[in-house]
């Protein structure tokens, strides 16, 4: 700890004591100052022993609120900061203040939209555990498009989705597009929100020219598959040198990387550790077993692979 200045008593140096935020003298104990301010910003979402969340004065500028997270939240409850009881009719004011703040936050068409579209993005992100990277370039992306291209009248799930897709494209986070409606859509509406979404991201990517991003090496998604399905080790590390040792252009354009790499995997499985099952691997990456067959069967009808066992 810092010290800094002296003792009035003894002259001896004083120690700022930062768990209590007190001035102590190092020597005699005598207490300085007991009311030093804390300059490290305290962390987001604080509780008290209630469960209820702490007021606070402003939180962090953040893209994924409509209002950047500027606006301050007036807190609910019966005590104030010092815990002194709050008197009913002063409650009943404050109830109505924070109603009636809660509706000028949102001020047209245009702002309820952002706002719905960029929960649903801060949804989709909070279920599947994105990184924040993620859910910052999925809102930024949409804000972009909100000022150029039309997007009233459109799914706001769909849009929500297209835009996150765009995030972990940017930041090389492997999610499919069902992945992602799965995680904020009822069962029933998957399908159909899938198509949407599919199509609003190709339409807004030519609409807004955006650059084309690199495809995202199929190590990350054998890795991905193999976490998913608890494959062993060594199948995940042969699957790998089999991608490496077998690429090849005709094998791998126009095909699924997902299921390509669940082929791989499943060929490994079958040399090294029979107990991996086809099906656990393909429920993993979210292809139909035909499809797994069916890479397995173009990658061994193409390359004769053979495995050099080394004695224990």
């Amino acid at each position: 700890m810092p010290k800094t200045s002296s003792c009035a008593e003894c002259s001896a140096p004083l120690i700022h004591d930062m768990d209590s935020g007190e001035m102590v003298c190092c020597k005699c104990g005598i207490v300085a100052d007991d009311h030093m301010p804390d300059p490290v910003m305290s962390p987001l979402g604080l509780f008290d022993d209630q469960g209820q969340r702490m007021p606070r004065v402003s939180g962090q500028l953040t893209l994924s609120q409509h209002d950047m997270g500027v606006m301050t939240g007036i807190a609910s409850g019966s005590t104030d900061f010092s815990g002194n009881v709050i008197a009913r009719v002063t409650q009943s004011k404050m109830t109505k203040l924070r109603r009636w703040q809660n509706r000028i936050r949102i001020n047209g068409n245009r702002d309820r939209r952002t706002s719905e579209v960029l929960n649903r993005v801060s949804d989709i992100c909070n279920a599947l555990s994105l990184p924040k990277t993620v859910l910052e370039s999925a809102s930024l992306t949409y804000r972009n498009l909100d000022s150029t291209v039309d997007l009233k009248n459109k799914s706001t799930v769909a849009v929500a989705c297209a835009m996150v897709y765009m995030g972990c494209k940017k930041c090389d986070a492997i999610r499919s597009m069902q992945e992602l409606v799965n995680s904020i859509c009822p069962q029933k509406e998957v399908r159909l929100k899938t198509r949407l979404a599919n199509r609003y991201y190709r339409t807004l990517v030519l609409e807004t020219g955006s650059p084309r991003s690199e495809p995202i090496p199929i190590d990350k998604y054998i890795s991905k598959i193999s976490n998913i399905s608890e494959a062993s080790g060594h199948a995940e590390r042969l699957a790998l040198r089999l991608a490496h040792k077998t690429k090849n252009q005709d094998i791998s354009n126009g095909r699924d990387p997902g299921g390509l790499a669940a082929a791989y995997l499943c060929i490994a499985s079958m040399l090294l550790s029979p107990d991996n099952i086809q099906r656990d691997i393909t429920e993993a990456s979210g292809v139909t077993n035909v499809t797994v067959r069916g890479r397995c069967k173009a990658i061994l009808s193409t390359y004769d692979i053979r495995v050099t066992l080394n004695p224990s």
